[in-house]
């Protein structure tokens, strides 16, 4: 149930979005953050706070998307699907400790999160936790096994992981050759 709701919030910003890109630009004076202008509207609009932090986000204002997320969080501390948007930007500022926990939260929430299985996964990879990578892949194809992004990023982070065991083996069998050979 909480997937056919966030599709239907989804479809709302969406809207709202192509409707005019109009909450970044339409709130507030110029010394107000979006978020604190939103807040001082309507505090306890969590759809708005959500659209905001996607149009944020969109527009590259990723500190303040965060901060939209942050808000929207107060007051639905319990959807899974907000705080994987938190996390997705999180990995964009590149804080990528906090996007894991932003990830850990999402599935503590809903094990089934395959969108945040897959970010987690990639989130795993950008820090080298190849390991941890492939299982948070394996997680989502076991939640979805015709999961295209979980198939082809698993795809790709076995395909690492073989690469560096071949790098690793090569290295040790030079090394084995030079100790021979003196």
């Amino acid at each position: 149930m909480k997937n056919i709701s966030f599709l239907s919030l989804l479809f709302i910003v969406s809207l709202v979005c192509i409707a005019g890109n109009a909450i970044c630009g339409v709130f507030g004076d110029d010394n107000d953050k979006p978020v604190d202008t939103l807040l001082k509207k309507d505090p306890q609009n969590a759809t708005m706070l959500v659209t905001l932090g996607i149009d944020l986000s969109n527009s590259g204002r990723y500190n303040e998307s965060v901060d939209a997320y942050n808000q929207a969080l107060i007051l639905e501390p319990g959807n899974s699907s907000l705080w994987n948007l938190k996390g997705s930007v999180l990995q964009k500022l590149e804080k990528y400790e906090e996007a894991i926990r932003a990830y850990n939260q999402a599935l503590s929430i809903d094990h089934e999160n395959i969108d945040a299985w897959n970010n987690k996964g990639s989130v795993l990879v950008e820090i080298d936790k190849l390991e941890d990578a492939s299982k948070a892949f394996n997680q989502a194809l076991l939640i979805d096994p015709e999961n295209v992004f979980a198939k082809e990023n698993l795809e790709q982070v076995l395909d690492k992981i073989n690469e560096l065991t071949f790098l690793k083996s090569v290295e040790i069998l030079k090394t084995k050759m030079e100790i021979r050979d003196s």
